[in-house]
């Protein structure tokens, strides 16, 4: 007690010997407590600006000169200054980040740090490191006079006074530019996207020209392989020549499955690792029944979704590509579980749709999906076909109904619907189409109205049937208006849309010609990106992380 009560008095006697220093720390125009994100891409300088971070509220020119400022990334400094601009893979280097990646962010702070105390403000700062393409670039294929062109386009994000703008970035020769200048051999068949990661964070660009398909690294374009030799459990199979590659990419239910068409129309699969770290193709050709086939086009699926249709041209007929979890059981009598493949060929429904030994001289152009009756999914997948009949002078589309567990058609009416694109003359190869099956909708209008629409071109023009929201029967047929001053001047040869929201509808042309449009509002379009990439546009792919509601988008 006694003790207590000196140290008391003490205190009572303390004249003051402190200096007390009036604090003027930053006024913040960020909330400094949720981190700003700053993106550092592949081969390019990343900037760390905090001149709009903050002000002072008095004295700056005097405050300006007693703070010091630095930056902080994975709990390192990795430079100082209000302004700081560096090498992307110098940062990662002194951060110690060691891989590119659009799944997630590093986190760090901004420092104002008083040089005379070392009393630190802090804001916090988030940096996503992008490989050179990545998450909403395009990969663009062109036929340049019989050899393979690739170009991307990148999107860059700004804000201005508070809106969010975006401009292109065209690389015309982005194969040459990570390959030496290099030329990928033969003319180009087309082109896929998959998310191998085993093979970059952006997965795998093959590109499919007369002689073979190339794996290329998706993040930059390097070439990573050909599909040959070792890929196959025992070889190459004799008189393999590839013409087109559609995947199943993996899901909870099911691991990621890749299917093959050689230009013989036969199919050669593999079932890989959750991980992407183990399975080779088969060496042998699918067998599906006696009659045999001969798929010649591989359609569009979900991401994510473990079902793919394609066409047996010699039974007329509708298959499913598929990887499905079956349940085995081995020689001692335990359970346990392993992800198949299947080519199962769809029978006849009960109406409308002929999706088995359809009439001799029937001439299949697309296979898609669709999405226009969501409420009545009931496990099903909902495509859409279109297709000549014989002795018709109209191309008549088809829509129908696949329980994705079973790859059966279901039956019923409600999910059956033909009819006759009325407004134009009998399409043909020469014509292109585009639908989308997607189901995330929500805060997405444009989703919805691409679930509802299936464009395809005549010429140099576009036209699209719209079907009437929540209506099976309802429709109606339109001409895609050009915005005011574009015109389009070539045959139109690829039409594609951005896999998730759907608003970015990208035409590409016989002459080069490449444009953009935003069709959040489809009967008002606004141009977004003009170019010519000097061939024709075969085929454009969009890269980043989709979602199980997003188009996969084979075609």
């Amino acid at each position: 007690m006694l003790a207590s009560m000196l140290l008391l008095t003490s205190c009572f006697k303390d004249e003051g010997n402190y200096d007390y220093a009036e604090m003027n720390p930053p006024h913040w125009l960020i909330n400094a407590n949720n981190p700003v994100s700053i993106v550092a891409r592949q081969g390019q300088d990343a900037v760390f600006d905090a001149s709009k971070f903050f002000v002072w509220d008095k004295d700056s020119a005097i405050r300006s000169q007693e703070v010091r400022y630095e930056w902080i990334v994975n709990d390192k400094v990795i430079g100082e200054g209000l302004v700081l601009r560096i090498p992307t893979e110098e940062l990662m280097e002194i951060a110690g980040v060691k891989d590119f990646s659009n799944e997630a962010s590093t986190y760090g702070t901004f420092n104002v740090v008083e040089k005379s105390t070392g009393v630190k403000y802090m804001g916090k700062i988030q940096v996503w490191f992008y490989s050179k393409f990545s998450s909403d670039n395009w990969i663009i294929m062109t036929d340049q006079g019989g050899q393979v062109g690739l170009s991307a386009i990148r999107q860059k994000y700004s804000y201005v006074d508070g809106v969010e703008q975006v401009d292109y970035e065209l690389i015309k020769d982005a194969y040459g530019e990570a390959n030496q200048d290099a030329k990928l051999q033969g003319t180009p068949i087309n082109m896929n996207w998959a998310f191998d990661k085993h093979i970059s964070s952006q997965g795998s660009i093959t590109v499919v020209t007369d002689r073979g398909g190339y794996e290329l690294r998706a993040s930059d374009l390097s070439f990573y392989s050909k599909i040959e030799g070792e890929q196959f459990l025992d070889g190459t199979p004799a008189n393999f020549n590839l013409v087109a590659r559609a995947d199943c990419d993996g899901s909870s239910s099911a691991q990621p499955a890749t299917f093959l068409a050689s230009k013989d129309g036969q199919v050669y699969s593999r079932v890989m690792s959750l991980n992407y770290l183990g399975g080779k193709y088969l060496s042998e050709p699918y067998y599906v029944d006696e009659k045999g086939y001969r798929i010649t086009k591989f359609g569009n699926t979900l991401y994510g979704n473990p079902m793919i249709p394609c066409y047996d041209e010699k039974n007329r007929r509708i298959m499913m590509a598929s990887v499905l979890t079956e349940q085995k059981t081995d020689e001692n009598g335990d359970k346990f579980f392993v992800s198949v493949t299947r080519l199962n060929p769809l029978t006849d429904t009960a109406t409308y749709v002929p999706v088995n030994n359809m009439p001799e001289g029937t001439k299949v152009l697309y296979l898609g999906l669709t999405n226009h009756v969501p409420n009545n999914t009931r496990g099903c997948l909902h495509f859409t076909m279109a297709y000549n009949r014989p002795n018709e002078t109209q191309t008549r589309i088809t829509d129908f109904a696949v329980y994705v567990n079973t790859s059966n058609t279901n039956k019923g009416d409600y999910f059956s619907n033909s009819f006759k694109l009325e407004n134009v003359p009998q399409l043909d190869s020469t014509s292109c189409f585009l639908s989308s099956g997607a189901t995330y909708r929500f805060g997405y209008p444009s989703t919805d109205v691409a679930a509802r629409t299936t464009y395809y071109t005549v010429g140099n023009k576009i036209y699209y049937v719209q079907r009437i929201a929540y209506d099976m029967w309802g429709k109606e047929f339109k001409e895609f208006e050009l915005p005011k001053g574009v015109t389009i001047n070539s045959r139109i040869t690829y039409l594609a849309l951005s896999f998730l929201t759907c608003n970015e509808f990208i035409v590409g042309c016989e002459n080069g010609d490449l444009f953009i449009f935003d069709i959040t509002a489809l009967n008002a379009p606004k141009l977004l990106f003009q170019d010519n990439l000097g061939g024709k546009v075969m085929s454009a792919r969009q890269l980043g992380l989709r979602r199980a509601t997003s188009d996969k988008f084979n075609n």
